[in-house]
């Protein structure tokens, strides 16, 4: 491909016997180290090295495109891994400990990323255009996961020192995924919808539905491989709505049912909250499913009309 005899992913770590793990190769002879004839940095701690001639500007741009997919598909896959041993934790006797642990150590992740990439941007030295592009992009990725994060852990805050209001009143839940798709911000967040035309409003707070809809989309579509977009589906059986969230990310939810990270906790705490339910229902692997159960509105029925007399 490209060219070139032999590919190696390589990723920076200390357990490495020369600081250099190589996460995947192909070719003979393929690069364990720096020093190769075609290197290409991905991120602070992945590089991509080759063997074989040097390439032209638009075939390097192609190759680091595909480079950065593979290395965000590792970190997704890790991701999910390390949420399901924090749901894990979290289903102990110091489930409260566990979490703030594993977020804090989740914020001290996204803050390193973030500088790292400000700091190769911020570098005078000559990069290709294309490695500039995905510097931004990383950037920009990390400090929205990291605002989010932050942004939770203060909803759960004050929902656990009982300083969050709720005003339970029939929603339209069109207005609320309207909402929900508003709040992740521009960049044409891919979801599937599949919602039934007659489905009855859902009795709930608006704002902490939108919030806890919002904090599940943005968790799925952080873990969804590119081209399988997440999606949100709801039902109705005749006295209660289910609001579903799957997505096709690496890692199954933990058979507990107590949910992954802090975004599931905060999605249970608040769908709790407003009297209802979620759970994490079964799913093959590599996948996630998390369903809202919320109580219906009632329907109103037409008025009778009078039988006219002959």
């Amino acid at each position: 491909m490209f060219g070139l005899a032999a590919v190696s992913l390589l990723e920076r770590r200390r357990d490495a016997e020369n600081g250099w793990y190589v996460v995947a190769s192909a070719g003979e002879r393929a690069p364990e180290g720096p020093g190769a004839d075609v290197e290409l940095l991905i991120s602070e701690n992945f590089t991509l090295a080759a063997r074989g001639t040097a390439l032209d500007t638009e075939n390097m741009q192609v190759l680091c495109s595909c480079a950065t997919q593979l290395v965000a598909g590792i970190i997704h896959r890790r991701d999910g891994e390390r949420d399901a041993r924090a749901a894990e934790q979290a289903a102990g006797p110091q489930s409260r400990t566990a979490l703030i642990a594993a977020t804090t150590q989740k914020a001290r992740e996204l803050t390193i990323a973030a500088q790292a990439a400000v700091a190769r941007l911020a570098d005078p030295a000559p990069r290709p255009p294309a490695e500039n592009t995905a510097l931004i992009c990383s950037a920009r990725l990390t400090l929205d996961r990291l605002a989010r994060l932050v942004g939770d852990v203060s909803e759960l805050s004050r929902l656990h020192a009982g300083a969050l209001e709720t005003y339970l009143r029939p929603v339209e839940l069109d207005e609320v995924v309207a909402a929900c798709l508003e709040s992740l911000g521009p960049g044409g967040h891919p979801i599937t919808l599949e919602t039934p035309e007659d489905l009855p409003d859902v009795i709930a707070d608006a704002a902490l539905l939108t919030r806890i809809l919002t904090s599940l989309a943005a968790d799925a579509l952080h873990r969804s491989p590119a081209g399988a977009p997440p999606a949100l589906t709801a039902a109705f059986d005749g006295s209660s709505v289910t609001i579903r969230v799957t997505d096709q990310g690496a890692g199954p939810v933990p058979a507990n049912g107590n949910g992954s990270g802090l975004a599931l906790r905060l999605a249970r705490d608040l769908a709790e909250a407003m009297g209802g339910t979620l759970c994490c229902d079964p799913a093959p692997a590599d996948s996630h499913s998390v369903a809202i159960i919320l109580p219906a509105a009632r329907r109103l029925l037409p008025h009778p009309v009078p039988a006219t007399l002959p």
